[in-house]
C-alpha cells in the first residue's frame, strides 16, 4: 500500500513538474518569474530540459531561508571573480569528487574537516609543504593518499592495516629484544 501511493505522490510531482517545464513564461507563478527574471526575454527558446533545472534552482533557492540565500549568494560572486581556467579546473575536480565512491567522498570530508580544524599555522606548513613538491611527488603523495583511502574504506583493508601495524610494532620489539640482549652481554 505504501509503494502504492509513494508511486502515486512521485507520479503527479513528476507530471506537475514537467508541466511546468517547457511551458510558456507566463504560466509560471509570480514569485518564480521573480527569481528568475534574467530568464525572461529567452525562457521560450530553452529546451525543456534546461527550464526544467532552473525551475529546479528557482524551487531550491525560494525555499531558503535569508541566511542560506546570503550564504549562496556570495559563493556565486566568488566564483564569478574567478578567471575562466579556474572555474575550468574546479569543474574538473568537482566532477572528480562526484566520481568517487560515497564511502571515499565521506572519507574526503573528514580529511578535509580535520584539516579545517588543525592550528592556521599548521594548515600553511602543510600548504606550502605541497605546492613545494614536485609534480612527480605530488602524483605519488595523491597515489599513496587514494590507495589508503581505498584502504581504510573497506573492511579488508583496515583488517590488513592493522595487521600490517601489529607485526610492525613486533618487529619492533624484536629488534629492541635483540638490543638488549647484546647490551647485557
Amino acid at each position: 500500500m505504501n509503494k502504492m501511493v509513494f508511486s502515486l505522490v512521485f507520479l503527479v510531482f513528476l507530471f506537475s513538474f514537467q508541466s511546468a517545464a517547457g511551458s510558456e513564461w507566463t504560466s509560471l507563478d509570480s514569485e518564480t518569474q521573480a527569481v528568475m527574471q534574467s530568464f525572461e526575454n529567452d525562457w521560450n527558446s530553452y529546451s525543456e530540459a534546461r527550464q526544467a533545472r532552473l525551475l529546479l534552482g528557482a524551487q531550491r533557492w525560494i525555499a531558503m531561508d535569508e541566511k542560506r540565500r546570503s550564504d549562496a549568494s556570495e559563493r556565486y560572486q566568488r566564483w564569478q571573480a574567478l578567471s575562466p581556467a579556474k572555474r575550468d579546473e574546479l569543474s574538473k575536480r568537482f566532477g572528480e569528487f562526484g566520481e568517487l565512491s560515497p564511502e571515499q567522498r565521506q572519507l574526503l570530508r573528514e580529511r578535509m574537516k580535520t584539516f579545517k580544524n588543525l592550528p592556521r599555522a599548521q594548515q600553511d606548513k602543510l600548504r606550502d609543504r605541497f605546492r613545494r613538491m614536485s609534480p612527480e611527488n605530488k602524483t605519488k603523495a595523491l597515489k599513496r593518499l587514494k590507495r589508503r583511502s581505498r584502504a581504510q574504506s573497506s573492511p579488508i583493508g583496515r583488517t590488513n592495516d592493522k595487521q600490517q601495524r601489529r607485526k610492525d610494532v613486533f618487529e619492533r620489539g624484536q629488534k629492541r629484544d635483540t638490543v638488549n640482549e647484546e647490551r647485557s652481554d
